[in-house]
């Protein structure tokens, strides 16, 4: 991230988001480093959009990317379970390595999440999910959530996971983090 902002007595995301034309949003996901949103001090490094990283060009929303990509991977387990595969996915973003240096590019990485496999039937159903689906107003509710950091990580710092009716080969000395419905999580993977 080339732009940065140092803060300033008296502000607050929410008014460093404003003063740069951006959602606080957008603003949390371009800094996975802060865990807690209303917890700034004075000289913290805020990362900004690179200066024609946000222009003319439309980017797809890191909400809606996650709220999809928590649909096609979880949205058969409970809210905690959708909201630990978001945290997996901010987790990710925290690391700034070959996952991706945000939402959008860590959850559209070529076989990162299985929903998104040209091969995986789930793939049609996320990119055709529309609002006013309840069961993708839940996922959408838990990426927001998760991107504003208003659940902590109930994963323990995970960036993999896997349905317990599978043992892939990278779990092999991996850290075993926490199990949370069908899904076991993961770090420390080679």
């Amino acid at each position: 991230m080339a732009n940065q902002y140092k803060v300033k007595a008296g502000d607050s995301l929410y008014k460093i988001a404003q003063n740069h034309n951006l959602s606080l949003t957008r603003l949390l996901n371009l800094n996975p480093q802060i865990s807690n949103p209303n917890l700034i001090q004075i000289g913290d490094p805020i990362n900004l959009p690179d200066s024609g990283s946000d222009s003319g060009e439309v980017a797809p929303d890191a909400s809606d990317i996650m709220a999809r990509t928590i649909y096609g991977e979880a949205r058969g387990e409970s809210e905690l379970g959708q909201i630990a595969v978001g945290w997996v996915i901010l987790n990710r973003v925290a690391k700034q390595t070959w996952y991706g240096k945000d939402v959008v590019n860590v959850c559209l990485k070529s076989w990162q999440f299985s929903c998104w496999n040209p091969s995986d039937a789930n793939r049609a159903k996320i990119k055709s999910v529309k609002i006013g689906d309840p069961v993708f107003d839940n996922c959408r509710e838990s990426a927001r959530k998760v991107l504003t950091r208003t659940i902590p990580d109930p994963t323990n710092g995970a960036t993999h996971y896997h349905a317990k009716s599978v043992k892939p080969s990278w779990t092999q000395g991996a850290t075993l983090t926490k199990t949370i419905g069908n899904h076991l999580f993961y770090k420390n993977v080679d």
